[in-house]
């Protein structure tokens, strides 16, 4: 109930640039949370309707566009339904107007031309989510024209190892797995995968 329905593919995402989800403009964005009567005080809760999918990738961009009150509810709707929750059959309707919004957040976003600056710094570690095996190129990547293996230095965390049931693992688990990973809390992160997702 009281959600608005927002497109990874369309809403989400700079379609006019080559390339699979490109991060969407800040124009983009401020034009949405306008649309839909965000201001830099609102509360943001995304889910999706697979468990944890496309929401963290919603709230990758609101924060970084300078929403701080933004939430991901783990398990999305499937956990949502699994626990019995109310729901409706329709979104609501996005008619607010505000011209209050979020700032462009630059430190928490990053091209290839500055992964490829900092390959040798040690203050800054990439992380990839894509499995272990387009990590390590044995296997072809799904799109035509992009190369197997990985960044040079990037560690391999797939996506899936950070996960159980579509929810994500506990704290303490989460932890192990970085310490495992030797991510140290000084470091800069910088996470990549195949898909913007």
């Amino acid at each position: 109930p009281n959600s608005h329905k927002l497109d990874l593919e369309n809403t989400l995402c700079d379609n006019t640039h080559a390339g699979v989800h490109n991060f969407p403009r800040p124009d983009q964005v401020s034009a949405i949370a306008q649309k839909l009567g965000i201001t830099s005080e609102s509360t943001i809760v995304l889910y999706d309707n697979q468990g944890i999918y496309s929401a963290p990738r919603g709230w990758w961009i609101f924060k970084s566009m300078g929403f701080e009150k933004v939430f991901v509810v783990d398990g999305g709707l499937p956990k949502w339904l699994e626990e019995g929750r109310p729901v409706v059959s329709e979104y609501l309707s996005a008619s607010g107007k505000t011209e209050v919004y979020g700032q462009a957040q630059e430190n928490r976003v990053c091209d290839s031309d500055f992964v490829l600056a900092n390959l040798d710094n040690p203050a800054i570690k990439v992380i990839d989510a894509r499995s272990a095996e387009r990590f390590a190129g044995s296997v072809a990547e799904p799109r035509p024209g992009v190369r197997s293996g990985h960044i040079p230095g990037a560690v391999s965390l797939p996506f899936a190892r950070v996960l159980h049931n579509r929810r994500y693992k506990s704290e303490d688990a989460l932890k192990a797995i970085f310490a495992e990973l030797e991510v140290e809390s000084s470091e800069q992160l910088v996470f990549s995968c195949g898909s913007g997702v």
